[in-house]
């Protein structure tokens, strides 16, 4: 891609360019926010359990979720119609539930495989039930929706 392509003339004549979606800064974002978040909340509630959690299943679940959605965008979002002809609220939604959706899939395949691997109750075990969903959510939904305003944006500022 050469430099021709990103460069685009504002309403003022002077020519800006625009960056499109980095993965790398999508999974530092997915990872950081929601563990820092958990971290902070595992510390003034006093919960050991969600201190390592945030870092840990929270913040690995969400950073993951943002490589594979971050790759598969990557990869086919601007050769998939829908995605480019739907407004940012709708695409949002539609991740938004498949996040909830996997989330609950995950979990349920993680303790289903727990009942045969580990022989004793594990503590975090009890949590996946609300960091998987909740961590894939808030990854697939802030990734699209960083991804969408780098393209739309990248995009339309061509056609002016």
């Amino acid at each position: 891609m050469n430099r021709s392509d990103d460069a685009s003339e504002t309403k003022d004549g002077s020519n800006r360019i625009s960056k499109p979606s980095v993965l790398w800064r999508d999974i530092m974002i997915a990872y950081a926010a929601p563990a820092l978040m958990a971290g902070i909340g595992g510390v003034v509630i006093g919960d050991q359990i969600l201190f390592i959690a945030a870092f840990t299943s929270i913040g690995g679940t969400s950073a993951v979720t943002a490589w594979i959605i971050g790759r598969w965008l990557k990869d086919w979002g601007l050769h998939t119609q829908w995605l480019n002809r739907s407004h940012l609220l709708v695409i949002a939604t539609i991740f938004a539930f498949l996040g909830v959706a996997t989330g609950l899939l995950i979990a349920l395949v993680v303790t289903e495989l727990s009942i045969y691997a580990f022989s004793q109750e594990i503590a975090w075990l009890d949590r996946v039930w609300i960091d998987f969903p909740l961590s894939v959510t808030i990854a697939s939904t802030t990734t699209v929706c960083r991804w969408y305003k780098a393209t739309h944006k990248h995009t339309s500022n061509r056609s002016v």
